[in-house]
Formats: structure tokens, C-alpha cells, sequence
């Protein structure tokens, strides 16, 4: 029942991803400011030829209220845990957004206490969406029969 689990739930969410991915990456051109000074934009779907270059200090700039909500979200979820940010002793980061070395290092410098842990950003998702359905199914039931608490 855990392969079924696999193969039925975790897999097809898997393969999803890695063509969003492959969308992304290749075809949108969008993921490499991830690691890059800058990259060019493909709009052909607005128009054929359209193209604009977006380098890093404008992606800085576009990003930058978004990274200071998510940089406070994280200080407000540990106080409301209870606990001051040199309490916490690792970040992990895994994920597609992890990426963003904007992302990563603000949270760092958010809770400078902490050790960063870097996963697998290209597969962390998947895996634990199995380990999530290996859950589930675990004991031969079904996951309807699990969430309505049965």
C-alpha cells in the first residue's frame, strides 16, 4: 500500500513539479536570477520578440516587500512560539525559493544565532509529499477514512 501511495499521490506530484520547473527555468527563463547577476525575460507569449533583461539589483528591488513579509512572519512565529530569534539554532532551507539567496539571506541576518542548513531544493518537495502519503496510508486505510477521522 505504500508503493500504491507513492506511485498514485507523491509521484504524480513530483513529475508535476519538475515540468512547472522545466517551464519555469527554460522555457520562462525566470529561475536563473536565482543564481545569476541577471537574465533576459522571454514575453514572446505577449508579444513575438518581446524580451526585457532584468538584472539582480532590479529583481532586488522588485522583491524587497515581499522578503521584508516574509522576514517578519518568521520573527512573528517564533514570538508568538514563545521564543526570541537567538533561541533558534538552524534554518533549513529547501525549496524552490530557497533559491533566492535574497530570500536566504535575510532570514539569516533575521536570526543570526542560527546555523543555515541547506536541503535539496529540487526534490525536497517530492519527498515529502511520500514520506506525507506513507503516513496516510499506513496502517491499509484509506486517506478519506484518516481525514474523517476514522
Amino acid at each position: 500500500l505504500r508503493i500504491l501511495a507513492i506511485l498514485f499521490y507523491a509521484a504524480p506530484v513530483f513529475f508535476v513539479g519538475m515540468l512547472l520547473k522545466l517551464v519555469f527555468a527554460v522555457k520562462l527563463g525566470w529561475l536563473p536570477v536565482a543564481g545569476r547577476a541577471s537574465t533576459d525575460v522571454e514575453l514572446a507569449l505577449v508579444e513575438p520578440g518581446l524580451h526585457a533583461p532584468l538584472a539582480q539589483p532590479r529583481a532586488a528591488a522588485a522583491l524587497d516587500e515581499d522578503l521584508q513579509r516574509i522576514t517578519a512572519c518568521a520573527l512573528d512565529t517564533v514570538r508568538r512560539a514563545g521564543l526570541a530569534p537567538a533561541d533558534i539554532d538552524a534554518l533549513y532551507f529547501t525549496g524552490g525559493s530557497t533559491g533566492l539567496h535574497l530570500l536566504t539571506a535575510r532570514l539569516e541576518a533575521a536570526f543570526p544565532q542560527a546555523r543555515a542548513v541547506h536541503g535539496e531544493r529540487l526534490s525536497s518537495v517530492a519527498t515529502g509529499l511520500g514520506l506525507h502519503a506513507a503516513r496516510l496510508y499506513a496502517d491499509g486505510g484509506s486517506a478519506n477514512a484518516i481525514h474523517r477521522g476514522h
